[in-house]
C-alpha cells in the first residue's frame, strides 16, 4: 500500500482481474462534468509574440478529446504573464473547427477504411496498421496467431464489457 492510499482510507477501491499479465485499477475521487476539464497549454512570450499560438495544431486534440477549455499561459522566463482562456463552442474556436474540416475529413476516410478492412477479415483477422516517415499502411499477418494472448483477447469480446 503507498502512502497516498493510507492518507484516503476507505475512499479508494482495488480491483484486479485475473490474467497472465496482471493489471491493478484503483478507483478513487469523483466524476466530473467535461464542462469542468480543461487543456493547459504554455508558451513563452517571445515565441507568442513571434508566431503566435498555432491553433491549427492545437484544435484537432481538443476536437477528438472533447475539452470544452482551453487555457493558453504565457510566460516570460518562467513566470506566467497572462493567461488567455476560450471555450470549444467560442466563435474563434469554430473557425478553427471550419478551418480543419478537410483534415478531419481524411481522418474520418482512413478509419472508415480500417473499419472496413477489420470486418472484412473477421475476429480472426489478423492486421497490423504501421505508421513509418508519416505513411500509414495495413499489414496481413500470414500467422493465424495473434499477438496478444487470450485473456486480454478476451477484454475486447462484448459479452465482457
Amino acid at each position: 500500500m503507498s502512502a497516498i492510499d493510507e492518507l484516503l482510507p476507505g475512499s479508494i477501491s482495488q480491483s484486479a482481474f485475473r490474467s497472465e499479465y496482471p493489471i491493478i485499477v484503483r478507483e478513487g475521487g469523483t466524476e466530473v462534468s467535461s464542462a469542468a476539464v480543461i487543456e493547459l497549454a504554455t508558451q513563452s512570450q517571445a515565441i507568442f509574440e513571434a508566431r503566435g499560438f498555432d491553433w491549427k495544431a492545437a484544435y484537432p486534440q481538443l476536437f477528438f478529446s472533447q475539452t470544452a477549455n482551453h487555457y493558453l499561459a504565457v510566460h516570460k522566463h518562467g513566470r506566467f504573464i497572462s493567461i488567455e482562456k476560450r471555450k470549444l463552442s467560442s466563435d474563434e474556436m469554430q473557425a478553427e473547427e471550419k478551418g480543419a474540416q478537410g483534415d478531419l475529413k481524411k481522418v474520418r476516410k482512413a478509419l472508415d477504411v480500417v473499419k472496413g478492412l477489420v470486418l472484412a477479415h473477421g475476429k480472426k483477422g489478423r492486421l497490423s496498421l504501421v505508421c513509418k516517415d508519416g505513411l500509414m499502411k495495413v499489414y496481413h499477418r500470414s500467422s493465424d496467431e495473434g499477438l496478444l494472448p487470450n485473456t486480454v483477447m478476451k477484454l475486447f469480446e462484448a459479452s465482457s464489457l
